[in-house]
């Protein structure tokens, strides 16, 4: 009975049709790839609100210690030349906020936008040093890949990013560098940052998440050790630890419009010739707008 239903044209036909439907076409199953390159246009104009919060357990002759720091940082973004190769985007400063909680003293906090005429001395020298930078300009070249190629700043300001860089501000502004090859979604690449300027080697490997309704979201894992090669003063003798985050860009010229990593460290610190152990956990956080 069923080989004679079989022979009947109409059924045999019915089957076919259906086994050719369940075979997957290569084109219809072909992901589309993306290549990412960093181009906004000349004048491209944006605010950028930075926030590291940040939480300290260390030990200090015995006693354990918990420390609890904020710190931001509201800057004015505009692209100001445009090569075949390069982007030279400038930064100036509008405002930065501080705050502290530590045992036996108390705190501190502190905000340039609302800062009165009368400061106590922690905070003043706070103040101070803060105010150097308010409105300093700075001047970033990143080539097609995101890549930061150099940067021209003020002494404060260079002083400023490195202590930042050390502490994660500006290690999160190297995080993204993109391959020169296109990408489907779920491929990954690794990307290593080991600048002498900061004490931590970093290695990401990175996702393509999703690319849908004008933007690119990129998901990304970190193993951080230290960085042999680090050229400042000699405070961290160990340090490791892992990250994890996600950018998100525009899609027609990758302008990141948001950033998050969260970060976990193991260090031990040197101060006053002792070796203080000390755990870290971090959040910093970016948004364009």
């Amino acid at each position: 009975m069923k080989i004679a239903l079989f022979k009947k044209p109409y059924l045999r036909a019915i089957i076919w049709a259906v086994c050719i439907a369940l075979i997957p076409s290569s084109k219809a199953f072909a992901q589309k790839k993306y290549l990412l390159e960093y181009m906004p246009k000349k004048g491209t104009k944006g605010e950028m609100i930075m926030k590291m919060d940040m939480e300290i357990e260390m030990s200090l002759s015995g006693m354990e210690m918990n420390t609890t720091t904020s710190m931001g940082m509201g800057s004015n973004l505009e692209v100001a030349k445009t090569t075949a190769s390069e982007t030279t985007t400038e930064l100036t400063i509008t405002y930065m906020t501080f705050s502290m909680k530590y045992p036996f003293v108390g705190g501190i906090e502190y905000d340039s936008r609302t800062v009165g005429d009368s400061l106590d001395e922690m905070t003043q020298t706070l103040h101070n040093t803060f105010n150097e930078i308010l409105n300093e300009k700075s001047s970033i070249v990143q080539d097609r890949s995101g890549k930061t190629i150099s940067m021209e700043m003020s002494e404060s300001m260079e002083q400023m990013q490195s202590g930042q860089n050390n502490g994660g501000f500006g290690m999160a502004m190297s995080m993204s560098a993109f391959p020169s090859y296109p990408l489907a979604i779920g491929d990954t690449w690794t990307q290593t940052i080991d600048d002498t300027s900061s004490f931590m080697k970093i290695t990401n490997t990175y996702t393509l998440k999703s690319v849908k309704g004008g933007k690119v979201t990129i998901d990304f894992v970190s193993d951080v050790v230290k960085n042999e090669a680090f050229t400042g003063e000699e405070t961290i003798k160990t340090v490791s630890g892992t990250q994890q985050g996600t950018v998100v860009y525009r899609e027609k010229d990758m302008w990141m419009s948001n950033f998050e990593l969260n970060q976990d460290l193991k260090m031990t610190a040197v101060q006053m010739e002792m070796e203080v152990p000390m755990t870290t956990k971090s959040k910093i956080t970016m948004k364009v707008e």
